[in-house]
Parts: C-alpha cells; structure tokens; sequence
C-alpha cells in the first residue's frame, strides 16, 4: 500500500523544481504549496466523517496533496493561475501525475480515482460519464479544495490583501445583477460576470449548492463560512434570498446521514 509519507516525498520533491536562484518559492507558489496540505487535512477530516476504510482515508488525504500539482508548471510557464489565460491546471496536474508514475503501486480503482480527482476537481460540472468507482473521491476532493478556498479568501480579505489572491478582479463591492440573475434563476453564476469582489463572493456562496458530504457542510456552519460573506455583501433583497437558499440547504444537508 503506497502511504502518505511515499506521496510527501515525491510532492515536496517536485515542487523544489520549481523554487527560486535564491532559494524558496514565489509568494503565490508557496500559497498553493500550503493549501495543498490543508486540503489534505480537510479531504482527511471528510473520509473519516463519512467512515471511509482505512485505505479511502489514506487515498483521500493522497489526492488533497496532490490536487493542485498543475498549478507549478501553470505559474511558472504563463504567470498566472487564471485557467482561462493559460492551461487548465486539472488537466495538467492529471498528466503531471500521470506521467510521474507517483500511484504506480496502487490498485488500478484507487489510482484512477486520484487521477480522476486531480483531474476534475475544478471543473465546473463532474462528467455525467465519470467511472463509477471514482465519484466518491471526485465529489471528496471538490468539498475539500472548497473548504479551504473559503478560509483563504476571508483571512485575505481580513489582512487587507484579497488583491494578491484575486488579482484579476477589482477591489470593489458593487454587484452585477448578471450574476444575482444566474444565481436565482439556476444557483449557478459564471466567473465571466464577475466585475467585482462582491461578485465573486457571491459566486463562492454558490459553491455550498455543489458540495456533497455532510461533514463538509457541518465545516461550513461551525466556521461560520455564510455569516462572513454575508457581512461583506450588500444586502439587497435578492442577495438576502441567495443567502438564506445557502444557510438552509447547508443545515439540510449537514443533518443528512453520514454514508460511505
């Protein structure tokens, strides 16, 4: 059975090929290097909710650390992590993993399966034909990277930094009615609408209507993930719908049985 450690050693050996002359890093490298570890945690804290054996457990917190592989190359060879300007870091990740032969001693349904889950965790939709044998780590891997996402959004913005993380997108906090209109007409919104911090806050508040597990919806109430963007939100009455549609579907779905 391959274990954590074996993952570690080939993670943080890769990523030193992507270190600076003088040694360490870039700041938005080294972020993505600690989310990875964080989403471990959290994929890790997910399969043990949900009593996955012993080996899932192993798999899952495997796939958090690799999740995001793609985005080394993606930031060294295009300086951005803006999939839409460059190169889809799921799909590059999957071939960087792939390649690398890091799962080799797996069994083929957990190597697929972590394959699978770099491969689409941040992809808008999961495939309808998706093999069977690798949803649940799929559905796994989109709750974890979520979780931390909203933890790191709000600490910037906290700090007074969200320009650093979210470079792309103006500091400001009037919303566009485009997105409140996709969002009451499907929960859904595009990252193409988004003109404004606000916007994207509310695009992450949609994030809760494509989560899966329990204990991840459990996370987003014990956090508090709702209550702080909705602090930051001005809150017009189809904003006030949009939130109260995200608390009550995340308190529904955290009071679900837990199923492995």
């Amino acid at each position: 059975m391959m274990s954590m450690n074996d993952a570690l050693d080939w993670f943080q050996a890769y990523t030193r090929e992507f270190e600076s002359e003088g040694g360490g890093l870039e700041p938005l490298l080294a972020l993505k290097w600690s989310h990875s570890f964080s989403v471990s945690l959290e994929a890790g804290r997910i399969a043990r909710g949900m009593r996955f054996a012993p080996d899932s457990i192993v798999h899952a917190e495997i796939l958090g650390l690799l999740h995001d592989v793609g985005r080394f190359p993606q930031f060294r060879d295009f300086g951005t992590f803006y999939d839409a300007a460059s190169v889809d870091h799921g799909e590059l990740g999957w071939k960087t993993v792939s390649e690398a032969l890091v799962l080799s001693s797996l069994e083929d349904a957990a190597r697929l399966a972590i394959l699978d889950g770099i491969r689409y965790h941040n992809k808008k939709e999961i495939p309808l034909d998706i093999r069977p044998s690798s949803l649940g780590m799929v559905r796994l891997i989109r709750d974890a990277d979520k979780l931390d996402v909203f933890e790191l959004v709000q600490r910037y913005l906290d700090e007074g930094r969200i320009r650093e993380l979210l470079p792309r997108i103006p500091e400001t906090w009037e919303i566009n009615g485009a997105v409140v209109d996709s969002l009451m007409e499907t929960g859904r919104a595009s990252y193409s609408q988004v003109r404004s911090v606000a916007d994207f806050l509310l695009v992450q508040l949609s994030w809760v209507f494509d989560m899966n597990y329990p204990p991840a919806f459990r996370r987003v109430l014990d956090r508090g993930v709702i209550e702080r963007i909705e602090t930051r939100l001005p809150l017009e009455p189809r904003v006030r719908t949009i939130i109260e549609k995200a608390r009550t579907f995340a308190r529904s779905s955290a009071a679900e049985g837990e199923v492995a």
